[in-house]
């Protein structure tokens, strides 16, 4: 692979845990549901940028494409509302790993079955290590005075659910990319992402009665610049879709585990046990693996 596929997963891993650490400070606040849709609905105005790299004939043939659209949003939007969620019981550097190493999985299978993409002997061995990294990651419980540690182990497994939505939903948009268009496909599914969870809102008020939490205008434009890197990760993310196979995408994604713990010491202190960070390096390693022999 060249340099410069390294040059923007490093970018665009950065860039969506940077956003991940600023939003992911509101949901800790408020409701994380509510704020996630605060989120999406912002991105309508940030990630317009990406239209201005298609057409309007391309835009216009989004319509055609609503039988992968409508199941991603919805995917996308709960899995990213169990993701936030999974960070009111751990850190999130470990929510983290959870939700990549499920990925992972969830890409494997998903590119074998659906996109015929084999796997060598060598990534075989490497999701091995990486199943003993987050064995050894997740066995180990942290105690943070800010987070619910009762329910460590419904962390983990929520965490893990969100990762496999959430490339579920990324799946049926990589389809969409290679078919259509993928600015459009991208713009469009974080639009009806936005859409989907205010459904969700709605259906969860008139049928549990969970009001939906609040905001105020000055909060709002907060989320909005918190959520904006974004814009340049799915930048990366819509051009990667093309040129690489699914499964590289999600494990690409692992990288964020290192930046996201870096922003979540820096910003609440969250640091892990030695143990923890054993497993991680362990997880990192095989990445290593596929970028020398791949």
């Amino acid at each position: 692979m060249s340099i410069l596929f390294w040059v923007f997963a490093i970018l665009s891993t950065f860039s969506f845990s940077l956003q991940w650490a600023l939003t992911a400070k509101y949901a800790r606040v408020g409701d994380p549901l509510s704020i996630w849709m605060y989120r999406s609905l912002s991105l309508i105005l940030t990630m317009l940028p990406l239209l201005f790299f298609s057409s309007f004939e391309n835009i216009g043939k989004i319509l055609l494409f609503q039988n992968y659209l409508i199941p991603a949003w919805f995917l996308a939007a709960i899995g990213v509302w169990l993701r936030y969620q999974s960070n009111l019981h751990l850190p999130v550097g470990l929510s983290n790993i959870c939700t990549s190493v499920a990925g992972i999985f969830t890409a494997v299978i998903v590119g074998l079955l659906f996109f015929q993409e084999s796997l060598s002997v060598l990534i075989i061995v490497c999701i091995i290590i990486t199943v003993l990294g987050w064995v050894i990651v997740s066995a180990s419980k942290t105690d943070f005075s800010h987070l619910d540690n009762i329910n460590f182990l419904r962390g983990i497994l929520i965490a893990s659910l969100s990762g496999i939505l959430g490339t579920g939903s990324v799946m049926l948009m990589v389809q969409v990319s290679r078919e259509l268009d993928p600015f459009v496909a991208w713009y469009f599914w974080e639009v009806e992402i936005g859409i989907a969870l205010v459904i969700i809102a709605c259906v969860r008020h008139y049928f549990f009665n969970w009001v939906i939490s609040k905001i105020s205008r000055n909060w709002f434009y907060k989320i909005l610049l918190a959520s904006s890197p974004t814009l340049i990760g799915t930048w990366w993310l819509a051009l990667a879709s093309i040129y690489w196979p699914v499964w590289i995408l999600s494990v690409i994604s692992v990288l964020g585990i290192v930046f996201s713990i870096i922003l979540w010491i820096i910003l609440f202190w969250e640091k892990l046990k030695l143990l923890q960070y054993i497993g991680i390096i362990i997880i990192i390693v095989w990445i290593l693996w596929i970028k020398i022999f791949s």
